[in-house]
């Protein structure tokens, strides 16, 4: 029973310094539970919480806004998304799948569904790339079944 305890006691030190010895996980962990809860959520349609996730400003790019980059405040983006649902009953944002490339940027495949007021379903494919700074989403890119080109892109810096 005795060695059962040190070797515990040794594995808990062991992590605990695994942890001190990179400073940045913890940003990073946060970050991607920051980019976690926006598409919660976005499925719950909860835009106000989506909101605060952005920072004061927010600078995007999605399917909604057209070709170039858009910039919004908080009430401006809630606005938006809250015009989503009464256009596609029913949407949501499954993550699929989560990378964080350094502390500031997550990237985000995940499958966004509903259905047309008509009651067509759809279903489509996105990638989103957040920059999050001080625990804020500053930006957010997405783009149509571009998961491997936004890991390209990220591996040679943007």
């Amino acid at each position: 029973m005795t060695i059962r305890k040190i070797f515990a006691a040794f594995i808990i030190a062991q992590t605990a310094c695994n942890l001190d010895d990179k400073p940045g996980l913890k940003i990073q962990e946060q970050n991607m539970l920051t980019a976690k809860i926006y598409f919660e959520q976005y499925t719950n349609h909860d835009f106000k919480k989506i909101a605060d996730l952005c920072s004061d400003t927010f600078e995007f790019k999605d399917p909604y806004s057209g070709q170039g980059i858009a910039k919004q405040n908080r009430l401006q983006t809630m606005a938006k998304h809250k015009k989503l649902p009464e256009l596609t009953p029913g949407m949501r944002g499954d993550v699929m799948h989560q990378n964080s490339s350094n502390d500031n940027y997550i990237i985000v495949k995940f499958v966004s569904s509903g259905s047309a007021p008509d009651g067509t379903k759809w279903k489509f494919s996105l990638c989103t790339i957040f920059t999050i700074e001080n625990g804020k989403i500053i930006k957010g890119y997405t783009s149509f079944d571009n998961w491997h080109n936004a890991i390209q892109q990220r591996a040679r810096g943007f």
